[in-house]
């Protein structure tokens, strides 16, 4: 699907995050069987009322029209961005009743789960893919986000 010089290329070109989503995220999320053209499997920029604030979500990842992951992406490269998403994105996911939230920077994809916290209102990092530095791990990360789809709960 992707070559290691291809990564390579689009993390030295320094890629914005519009390009990132047009580029890797969606080419994998459709390998995965989300239909990136059809709204009740993807949604861009899906917003959630927490009640204290507004959240909007890159990505919101669809089963049967009910969302099961929200995606926050980045620039190719910026993964020091997220620090301000992490909290709003978790708010926003436990107000939806989402369990899965997904932060990637097309090289890097870091998969959180509430249904592994049992005992934190913060879900817990359960899987860390660099795709960079493993290119196996594209074949993982469609593998993983193809189960999540199918309803595995990875608890």
């Amino acid at each position: 699907m992707f070559s290691h010089q291809k990564i390579t290329n689009f993390c030295l070109q320094r890629i914005k995050e519009t390009p990132t989503l047009a580029k890797i995220i969606d080419p994998i999320t459709r390998k995965a069987g989300f239909d990136t053209e059809e709204l009740t499997s993807v949604q861009e920029a899906y917003d959630v009322n927490t009640g204290e604030y507004s959240v909007e979500l890159d990505r919101c990842l669809k089963r049967d029209n009910k969302p099961i992951i929200f995606l926050q992406a980045k620039p190719i490269g910026r993964q020091d961005l997220f620090k301000v998403d992490y909290s709003k994105t978790f708010k926003a996911a436990k107000k939806a009743g989402v369990d899965i939230c997904l932060f990637t920077d097309g090289r890097i994809w870091k998969f959180y789960s509430f249904n592994m916290s049992l005992y934190s209102e913060t879900p817990r990092l359960f899987k860390t893919i660099d795709v960079l530095n493993n290119l196996p791990g594209y074949e993982e990360l469609i593998q993983i986000l193809a189960d999540l789809r199918g309803g595995d709960k990875y608890v």
